[in-house]
């Protein structure tokens, strides 16, 4: 056996195979009690330990009160450890008077400071950020996290929102920090789209990031595009708008949200942030008095997106984002055009009437000459907030039925005689459609000389029979 001390399960190991060779007649107790430099009742005894309890007798039999204090009652314990987890915390000082004081009362020894001390210390840490912390703080530092992990392209999209510390002017003259809206795909990492712009985000932003996403895109590195089954956000109102769930619904999108206040889900697209915030946004970082060009950082952008993030391996996926997507070999889903997507992406306004001057809509006259045969009845409609130019009206089967101009344009361009044969070429068919429906009612109902007259009850004597006249005027004399 050797003068090396073996743990517990080794020991009892290497007794069995001695004993086994006791039990097949190859040796003695008095030759196996010298090889394990045991006395000879020792080893009797663990002989017929093995022969009750097999290899479990050859262990250590554990003490009945392991784990628990022998200085101090299990009662006593639980006292100390109820004290402690009040709310709020209190001072280890004053639950070892509280101690002393029910042992003094109750003619008990009390215990010592420090044995009450280390009974607080020693307390499990679950319940004592429980009691003393939050459930906010126990759900952040001990629940289970279940990692959401897609198992193809296209199957679930992260979206969110980040302001970057980067000063820029846009086209049109604003100055603000820059906002990136972006769409990850949960599979492959990869960003589907993106949109960059000055001031807070809305729900266009979305829409115009999912327009990216979706579509094919120019560039042949960014050989990614479809339409996802699954669109994971957190609870924003511009996530939360109708613009956004009426653009879900046309595509066929199940939204699926963050539950309140955890937002844990969407641990890939904010480490999708941290990553623009250390390698590009870094770089950028400048003052306001000293702007940058917004043109200038959304080409920054896509050439840092197409040359570092989608070819630089990542760490969750031990590979690139690109050649994850590449290995998931997706078909994607794709809408009919690019118009189509279009449609689909676009604002919808409650139901609006067309009136004589047009429909109504945004301190705007919109018409058409589709429109003029349906005056008084009511459209839905669909419009693009950055062009209001024009809409789009849709019947109530979601048919669309024309593209309504703006009637200030269209009035601008339109001749005098025009809109006159337009009100009488109208006018010509309603007067058709009263004559057809008279037609047909007339077909239906018998005409006046087809119906039978009533019969008129005859008298037996006229004679007794006094006619009166009735007057019509005050001034008539009664006949």
């Amino acid at each position: 056996m050797g003068s090396e001390k073996l743990a517990p399960a080794d020991s009892a190991l290497a007794m069995s195979k001695l004993l086994a060779r006791y039990f097949e007649g190859e040796a003695t107790v008095s030759q196996i009690a010298r090889e394990a430099k045991l006395s000879t009742r020792s080893v009797w005894r663990k002989i017929k330990a093995v022969d009750s309890r097999g290899l479990k007798g050859l262990h250590r039999a554990c003490r009945s009160d392991k784990g628990a204090r022998r200085r101090l009652s299990a009662e006593l314990q639980e006292v100390i450890e109820g004290l402690f987890l009040k709310t709020p915390k209190p001072t280890v000082t004053w639950v070892w008077e509280q101690v002393v004081e029910a042992c003094i009362k109750n003619k008990l020894k009390a215990p010592s400071y420090s044995l009450v001390a280390q009974v607080c210390r020693q307390l499990d840490r679950r319940l004592k950020v429980l009691a003393h912390d939050s459930d906010e703080a126990y759900e952040k530092e001990f629940d289970q996290i279940l990692r959401r992990q897609a198992k193809r392209p296209n199957e679930m999209w992260q979206a969110d929102h980040k302001e970057l510390d980067i000063w820029a002017t846009d086209e049109f003259g604003r100055t603000g920090k820059v906002w990136l809206t972006a769409i990850a795909d949960d599979f492959s990492r990869v960003v589907m789209g993106y949109f960059l712009g000055i001031g807070a985000a809305n729900s266009m932003r979305i829409a115009l990031a999912m327009r990216q996403a979706i579509w094919k895109k120019d560039d042949q590195r960014w050989p990614v595009n479809g339409i996802p089954e699954i669109l994971y956000t957190d609870r924003g109102r511009d996530f939360k708008s109708t613009h956004i769930e009426q653009v879900c619904i046309d595509l066929k999108i199940k939204v699926v949200r963050t539950r309140r206040k955890k937002p844990r889900g969407r641990g890939k697209i904010e480490r999708f942030f941290r990553t623009v915030d250390q390698r590009f946004t870094h770089k950028r970082k400048n003052e306001k008095t000293k702007p940058l060009s917004l043109s200038s950082i959304e080409s920054e952008f896509h050439e840092w997106l197409m040359t570092e993030y989608h070819q630089k391996k990542h760490k969750g996926i031990k590979t690139s984002p690109m050649e994850k997507w590449n290995e998931g070999k997706c078909l994607p889903r794709l809408p009919e055009s690019l118009d189509a997507l279009d449609l689909m992406l676009h604002k919808v306004g409650r139901p609006r009437k067309m009136w004589q001057e047009g429909i109504r809509f945004k301190n705007r006259r919109y018409s058409h000459l589709l429109l003029t045969q349906s005056m008084g009845q009511e459209f839905t409609i669909r419009y693009d907030p950055r062009d209001l130019s024009s809409i789009w009206v849709y019947e109530e089967e979601g048919k669309l039925l024309c593209k309504a101009g703006s009637a200030d344009l269209l009035e601008s361009e339109m001749e005098p005689g025009e809109m006159i044969a337009n009100n009488a070429r109208t006018k010509k068919e309603l007067k058709k459609k009263i004559k057809d429906k008279n037609a047909k009612a007339d077909s239906y109902v018998t005409t006046e000389e087809g119906r039978k007259e009533a019969p008129v009850p005859q008298t037996t004597s006229t004679d007794n029979v006094v006619k009166l006249k009735l007057r019509k005027h005050f001034h008539e004399k009664r006949i």
